[in-house]
């Protein structure tokens, strides 16, 4: 088991692999089992390979014997789950697991994996929330509400653009996008009004129609899009930062 454990260390990937299948194949006492298949899973992971890595923790959790060597087994996988965005299978086995008495002693554990669950999913409010239950990440909590404080709301974005069309693109930066939405509701309603004085109804109702109601509810739906492009940048960029710059555990 050493020498898979330093081929790991040393970052050759396939050669512990190698070197791990070959011990399971002797290892018929299944003694070294459950940390040889846990490597091998790791091995995976390391090389960016997701479902093998996953198919490798679930033979690991056959040799699980102890209550850390299921946590450990089963929050490996959940992270896995985390990095493939399949956000609502990790939250079920994470309540899965809370749910069931012999983790009790783990709750803070739990915590911190939905905590990252959340940040994944883009509710960084939820994921403060659930930071917060545990003393040593203050740092992740704060993070979190950071980026929850800057994030854009889509609510007021459409809602705003329903009084004043444009205003919902000004609100996220989109200046420019912005002043041509107003521009054009401004231009096409003066002309939609102007056919209707001069009693030309089927020009005003073409107008209003075809021009008008296209301009005005493009100018909502472009503010909520914007909105929600401004979040999903900013989320990205946050994960990206704790990536390259958080020191603790991550997925």
């Amino acid at each position: 088991m050493q020498s898979a454990t330093t081929l790991f260390e040393q970052e050759k990937y396939f050669d512990a692999i190698t070197e791990a299948k070959r011990l399971i194949f002797f290892d018929t006492l299944n003694t070294y089992s459950f940390r040889a298949y846990s490597l091998i899973a790791e091995s995976y992971k390391k090389g960016g390979k997701l479902r093998d890595a996953l198919l490798y923790f679930a033979q690991a959790s056959k040799y699980a014997s102890t209550t850390g060597e299921k946590f450990n087994n089963k929050t490996s996988a959940i992270r896995i789950h985390i990095l493939n965005r399949s956000i609502t299978i990790a939250l079920r086995q994470i309540d899965e697991m809370s749910n069931q008495p012999e983790f009790t002693p783990y709750t803070s554990g739990l915590a911190y994996w939905r905590g990252w669950a959340f940040m994944f999913a883009d509710r960084w409010y939820e994921a403060s929330e659930e930071f917060n239950s545990i003393d040593s990440t203050l740092y992740l909590k704060n993070f979190c509400l950071d980026v929850d404080n800057k994030k854009y709301s889509v609510t007021f974005a459409r809602t705003i653009s329903y009084f004043l069309p444009g205003a919902g693109q000004v609100y996220t930066g989109e200046y420019l996008n912005g002043i041509l939405s107003f521009g054009w509701n401004l231009l096409s309603g003066y002309l939609t009004i102007s056919a209707l004085k001069d009693e030309r109804v089927f020009d005003g109702v073409a107008l209003l129609s075809l021009l008008w109601m296209r301009f005005y509810t493009g100018n909502i739906s472009n503010a909520e899009k914007f909105a929600k492009e401004k979040n999903l940048e900013m989320s990205n960029s946050a994960l990206n930062y704790l990536q390259l710059n958080y020191k603790g555990l991550k997925p």
